[in-house]
């Protein structure tokens, strides 16, 4: 799909569909750890509701595809299902996720184009990467030296 003002069309694959919907699957697998010595393994919780982070990629599926969306998370043990009787997945909430999306990658382009590709100009536009956060956990050496130079 090529979004209007987006240079780069943007690409996803459902994970089951029908003529009239589609469904988005979430694993949740067990998480193994060592304890004394002894590995363990533990079930993770199904959400209560959705993951924002999943509803905006079921947004994008929406608009792309037109269908009913569900979505869905499963654990070794059970399953819960997300339809549009819930307020996150309501067609105007979805339309709203969509369009951020686009303003995000919009704002991704605008930096490429002023930056003209430069990771040190693009660095001066854009705030330092929060190390702390969760997500950062699993940089490697290389990607943490990057960010060492870019920022300092």
């Amino acid at each position: 799909m090529l979004p209007e003002d987006l240079a780069l069309g943007v690409t996803g694959r459902l994970d089951f569909e029908t003529d009239l919907s589609f469904a988005e699957c979430k694993t949740k697998p067990p998480t193994a750890k060592d304890y004394r010595g002894d590995i363990k393994f533990y079930t993770q919780k199904l959400p209560s509701d959705p993951d924002p982070v999943n509803i905006t990629q079921v947004a994008f599926y929406k608009i792309a595809s037109g269908k009913t969306p569900f979505l869905f998370y499963a654990n070794e043990n059970d399953f819960i299902i997300f339809d549009d009787s819930h307020p996150a997945l309501w067609d105007d909430h979805l339309e709203y996720c969509y369009n951020e999306m686009l303003n995000k990658a919009k704002t991704i382009q605008k930096l490429l184009i002023l930056s003209n590709g430069d990771p040190k100009i693009a660095a001066q536009y854009v705030e330092k990467p929060d190390l702390n956060h969760w997500m950062m956990k699993d940089l490697s050496a290389d990607q943490l030296k990057t960010i060492k130079q870019l920022w300092g």
